[in-house]
């Protein structure tokens, strides 16, 4: 038989309403497909509690809170529905006791009694006694909670008898003392340092100062001047592209030829320079003609008096040349003879050059 297509959208939707009311009883923490019994408990107040909280045995969780609502007496107790896993039986005498398990998670009713039940177990729908226990209770459990303040303060005094004692209060102490006078000795030195570290800071405030300003007037300067810096910059790059293309290697056997050609340059001038010395040697220990002019007054001498004798005569031959070279082809009359006026051995300009002088010319001349 064929199924029309509004049985199948009709099935459809009873399958997801189905699977929306289980889901939404899941997520608050009941089981649909479970049989559950339903416990009645008052309170005088839950201190939060909401709905789907927990319930406990012992930490171990046997059901949990279906729904809470207010009484309708007008006495302002509030009832909470606690549904209980199948198979859970507890006591009449039970106390349904809202607890705070730890510091993170919610309120939870946590289900208390002294032993199993027999006869007197609780049925479905009865109504068992409720209280609430503050956080410090529900972490001692029954234990009074004078009894836990009597052993914090016996333990608290006990440490602080202690903490007395190593401070040298109550015994010898050497440790802690020790401790504590190395402590005070360096936080007075970190006193002093702190002081010395204002006194530097106070002195130097005006070198920051200065620093700062001179760090902003070079800013500035770059700034002002990032034109030309840019520029630089460009011929910087350029003559690298320059120095890149061009050929090293052929620069540096350049460089290593004239570096040889310098290199022999500079041992032929020191061998020209050593040649010099010797030179100079020879003239300063008399070696040689021209050491023996340098260092001989007498031959000095004798060569000045050469020379002017010598510039005597040249000058008489320019006076008188026929006293030299005498030609005579007609038989003229020869010309009175012209003394050199600066001879102080010859005569005076004028004289008859028929007279005989002791030295009419230099020694050595040709008549």
């Amino acid at each position: 038989m064929k199924i029309s297509n509004e049985v199948k959208v009709g099935l459809l939707a009873v399958v997801a309403i189905f699977t929306f009311v289980w889901g939404y009883n899941f997520l608050k923490g009941k089981d649909v497909f479970s049989s559950s019994d339903y416990v009645f408990v008052e309170y005088d107040r839950v201190d939060g509690m909401t709905a789907s909280a927990l319930v406990l045995i012992n930490g171990f969780q046997v059901g949990y809170v279906s729904d809470l609502y207010l009484k309708e007496d007008g006495s302002g107790k509030i009832v909470a529905i606690i549904s209980l896993d199948n198979g859970v039986k507890i006591p009449k005498n039970t106390v349904a006791a809202i607890t705070s398990p730890d510091l993170l998670s919610g309120k939870a009713i946590t289900l208390e009694f002294d032993k199993a039940c027999g006869d007197d177990c609780v049925m479905s729908g009865d109504t068992i006694q409720g209280t609430v226990k503050n956080m410090l209770q529900s972490m001692v459990g029954d234990v009074p909670v004078k009894e836990y303040v009597e052993k914090a303060k016996d333990a608290i005094n006990s440490g602080i008898d202690s903490i007395l004692v190593k401070f040298g209060a109550g015994g010898d102490g050497d440790g802690m003392s020790e401790t504590f006078d190395d402590l005070k000795a360096t936080i007075s030195n970190l006193r002093g340092a702190t002081a010395g570290l204002n006194i530097l800071l106070a002195n130097t405030t005006d070198d920051f100062t200065g620093i700062a300003s001179n760090l902003n007037d070079l800013t500035l300067t770059l700034k002002n001047n990032s034109d030309q810096i840019e520029a630089i910059m460009q011929n910087t790059a350029d003559l690298t592209e320059k120095l890149k293309d061009a050929d090293i290697n052929e620069t540096l056997e350049n460089t290593n030829s004239a570096i040889t050609e310098l290199k022999n340059t500079m041992e032929s001038a020191d061998k020209a320079l050593g040649s010099l010395e010797e030179v100079m040697d020879k003239l300063n220990y008399g070696e040689g003609t021209a050491a023996l002019l340098m260092n001989d007054p007498k031959l000095y001498n004798n060569l000045n008096n050469a020379m002017r004798d010598l510039d005597l005569m040249l000058k008489d031959f320019r006076l008188n040349p026929k006293r030299y070279v005498n030609v005579s082809v007609f038989g003229k009359k020869q010309k009175q003879y012209e003394g050199v006026a600066d001879d102080p051995e010859g005569k005076e300009a004028g004289s008859n050059p028929n007279e005989k002088s002791e030295n009419p010319i230099p020694e050595g001349s040709n008549n």
